[in-house]
């Protein structure tokens, strides 16, 4: 009884630890603008924070950031709803969408280790993180082969596969993943001036 007491204590400091840690799930340049939010100081090291912080590892600061200039969150929830069907790239709303080249953009980063405190007037912080950038093209080409060998009755003849002919060509995949270092340094001149700078070792 006296066991199962104490793990009562142990669980409720542990759960109100966890209510009272600061939460933030916002982009990284909407933060910006956020007064207190640590996650600004990734554009300005100048902007400090209210106060200290540390961030739980890896999920404390986790930010995933997608963009493309033809395709849209339209063809994203068209890949989930038909996951289980080989062609849903196939429709012809979709190649109407389709620019020459689509061009695709991931970038992924993450905090293993972040912390910022106040020293007198003088705000110290540091990081330890993983980054990766992901830039792929596609080029429409590729789409309109898939579809064109859909759509032909290839069986196990030799004869099915002769006389195609497609031209598939300028796709291209760059991925650059590295890690970073890196000590920050901001200070308050005045009311309404503050100074800072970061160092980083990638």
């Amino acid at each position: 009884m006296k066991q199962l007491n104490s793990l009562k204590v142990w669980l409720s400091v542990v759960l109100l630890l966890c209510f009272s840690l600061s939460g933030q799930a916002q982009f990284l340049r909407t933060s910006y603008f956020m007064e207190g939010s640590n996650q600004r100081m990734q554009l300005n090291p100048a902007l400090m924070p209210g106060h200290g912080y540390l961030n739980i590892p890896v999920i404390g600061s986790l930010n995933a950031t997608v963009n493309s200039g033809s395709l849209g969150y339209r063809d994203i929830m068209d890949i989930i709803e038909n996951s289980d069907d080989s062609d849903y790239f196939m429709s012809n709303d979709f190649m109407n969408r389709l620019d020459a080249t689509n061009n695709l953009n991931v970038n992924l980063s993450t905090d293993i280790l972040s912390a910022g405190w106040y020293k007198g007037k003088n705000f110290w912080s540091v990081n330890v993180g993983l980054r990766n950038d992901i830039g792929a093209a596609i080029p429409k080409t590729m789409f309109q082969f898939m579809n064109n060998m859909s759509s032909r009755e290839l069986g196990d003849n030799i004869s099915d596969y002769l006389g195609i002919n497609e031209t598939i060509n300028g796709q291209k995949l760059e991925i650059n993943s590295y890690a970073e270092v890196g000590l920050g340094f901001a200070r308050n001149i005045t009311d309404r001036l503050a100074v800072g700078g970061k160092v980083k070792m990638l």
